[in-house]
């Protein structure tokens, strides 16, 4: 990227520095929800999304 696309990124940034950081805010909420709610399902880390997939009957 170069020096004038950079500080045109830069000024249309400037002022909604909120609204960058709510957005960062929202996706970051929304992940450990994410987590939330597959442990919640009986998902463990070294499973990943498989377990999620999987079916009842495929356990037993």
């Amino acid at each position: 990227m170069d020096l004038e696309r950079l500080t045109a990124l830069l000024d249309a940034l400037s002022g909604r520095w909120n609204q960058v950081l709510a957005v960062f805010g929202g996706v970051a909420l929304a992940a450990g929800l994410l987590g939330l709610l597959t442990r919640a399902l009986g998902a463990k880390e070294e499973d990943g999304f498989h377990h999620l997939f999987r079916r009842r009957s495929d356990e037993e």
